[in-house]
């Protein structure tokens, strides 16, 4: 298998400023995430930074993986492009949302915007690479998983 370097840069990269730009963004997420009243079911600080990791190098091969795929159709790759990249983009945003100016119900909006643009991912990925598809899909779990916990917070600290 040879590696595409330049669509590996691109897909390592473009994970990696959504990443950058939403701790930037962010400030002091875990102390604030530290004074919020939490439910049961939420995991300590130190489960974000080891679950991001791992969902960003995850979203950064599946993106890999449709960019190097063998597809006819370049309207769906520029579709998969703009979607994954759009999700990337409101994914850099929501910390800031979150925890630098607490706007909880706003937050709570715009993963339900990053799991329909996320979904729309997952059918573009499928349709171009099984493989991108599977990849990527633990990304969706971890929204919905965010979407009830940041509901949970909104309600208790609302």
């Amino acid at each position: 298998m040879r590696i595409d370097w330049k669509k590996a840069l691109l897909s390592l990269g473009a994970a990696a400023a959504a990443a950058l730009l939403g701790a930037l963004l962010g400030g002091d997420m875990e102390s604030v995430y530290r004074s919020l009243e939490r439910p049961w079911y939420a995991p300590p600080p130190i489960v974000f930074p080891i679950a991001w990791s791992i969902l960003y190098l995850l979203m950064a091969y599946a993106f890999y993986q449709a960019l190097t795929a063998q597809h006819p159709d370049p309207y769906m790759r520029q579709g998969m492009m703009g979607t994954f990249l759009g999700g990337l983009l409101l994914n850099a945003l929501w910390p800031m949302v979150f925890f630098r100016f607490q706007l909880f119900t706003l937050a709570f909006y715009l993963i339900v915007a990053m799991i329909a643009l996320g979904a729309f991912t997952e059918v573009d990925f499928y349709r171009i690479s099984r493989r991108a598809a599977l990849c990527y899909l633990p990304y969706l779990v971890w929204l919905v998983f965010a979407l009830c916990l940041n509901h949970a917070v909104a309600q208790l600290n609302g």
